[in-house]
């Protein structure tokens, strides 16, 4: 099977496959929703968007799903097939859901489901606060900071797990099953 052929077969596969469950949702719940607040919503998609490319994050997504595809159906990943990838699913994600404008008529229907225009108007308001900001802002960093605390926490923890684990299985009679790190 040609590359451009298995491409479009795999394509094709996946993208009916992830749309398949949640389209009966999706042609129920797409109703009108005021213009106002799409407004608000891409005022809070911004905000939240700020630091981070949604559709870049998504586009980069599919091509690493698509490469991968491409390589287990047997056909040997190129620089030349990465790079028409990668082209593609910019062209066809990344761009359209890098525009707030798109993401908030996209949705609008979804949150209008969850959040009156009163809520959304609160939600906005906290999020263009000082302190609604700040978050925004020191969240990346709360993330790596938290992740490290949480691995220094496994890596002083796991010696003692270990031996517990061992000195149970000892008494069930088992051998040495977990070897105890010394980090």
């Amino acid at each position: 099977m040609s590359v451009a052929r298995t491409l479009l077969a795999l394509t094709a596969a996946a993208i009916l496959s992830a749309l398949a469950p949640a389209s009966p949702a999706l042609a129920q719940d797409v109703e009108a929703v005021p213009e106002s607040y799409e407004k608000n919503l891409r005022a809070y998609l911004e905000i939240q968007t700020q630091l981070v490319s949604y559709g870049d994050n998504v586009a980069l997504q599919a091509a690493n799903e698509t490469l991968m595809q491409i390589a287990n159906s047997g056909t040997q990943v190129t620089e030349q097939i990465q790079q028409i990838v990668l082209e593609e699913a910019q062209a066809k994600f990344g761009a359209k859901l890098s525009d707030l404008d798109y993401l908030a008529k996209l949705w609008a229907p979804i949150y209008a489901k969850h959040f009156t225009e009163k809520e959304l108007k609160a939600i906005l308001d906290f999020w263009s606060s000082p302190v609604g900001r700040k978050t925004v802002e020191v969240t990346p960093q709360l993330t790596q900071d938290s992740f490290s605390a949480l691995q220094i926490f496994t890596i002083t923890n796991t010696p003692a797990y270990h031996m517990a684990i061992d000195a149970r299985l000892r008494e069930l009679g088992m051998g040495l099953t977990v070897t105890p790190s010394g980090n």
